[in-house]
């Protein structure tokens, strides 16, 4: 069994990266944006969730369907640990957060568009109060995605320093760069 995930598994994972860093500088770019300026980024903002959404819910399908490769041998037990909980707190946050966006923007009294393609069903009544717990929970769980965003960048720097096969896992390139000695390696 192959080391690495596979190309589909791959791809997935660096696409959603992006949709989801890209998510959070669009949150805290439009927080201080005049109420005129802040509606197109706030629609885009939506749609991003939206998209994510889905897209987690693939990725949740695809995992349950494809095994994991196997962890490099040299790995601390803890720190498997340490990775599946990260995991699984970023496949909660992912589905979390777009649901309680949902629900924030739909108790608000206002609708949520997919790129201007078709609208999410009203499931809730136009509620202030509602509104504005779920608009706190957004807010908080936001924060906890940018923080895990962080770690898990900051885990495969440090993965990837130590050159301990992990982040290649996840990674495109056929060969590695040792960055001790520089020097490029076969996989």
């Amino acid at each position: 069994m192959s080391s690495q995930y596979n190309r589909y598994t791959k791809v997935l994972h660096w696409i959603m990266a992006v949709f989801i860093i890209a998510n959070i500088i669009l949150a805290f770019y439009m927080d201080d944006l005049p109420k005129e300026e802040k509606l197109q980024f706030v629609l885009l903002h939506r749609s991003l969730g939206v998209l994510i959404l889905q897209l987690a819910v693939i990725r949740i399908i695809w995992i349950l369907l494809h095994a994991a490769p196997p962890m490099p041998a040299k790995i601390p037990a803890l720190e498997v640990k340490l990775g599946k909980i990260l995991q699984h707190t970023f496949y909660l946050l992912m589905i979390i957060l777009p649901v309680t966006g949902f629900i924030m923007t739909v108790t608000a009294g206002k609708t949520v568009a997919f790129f201007g393609l078709y609208e999410l069903p009203l499931l809730f009544e136009k509620n202030h109060d509602i509104h504005e717990i779920f608009e706190d929970i957004h807010v908080y769980l936001g924060w906890l995605m940018t923080a895990f965003v962080v770690l898990h960048i900051g885990a495969g720097l440090y993965h990837r320093y130590k050159n301990d096969g992990v982040f290649d896992r996840m990674w495109f390139a056929k060969k590695k760069v040792d960055f001790l000695t520089a020097k490029l390696t076969k996989d």
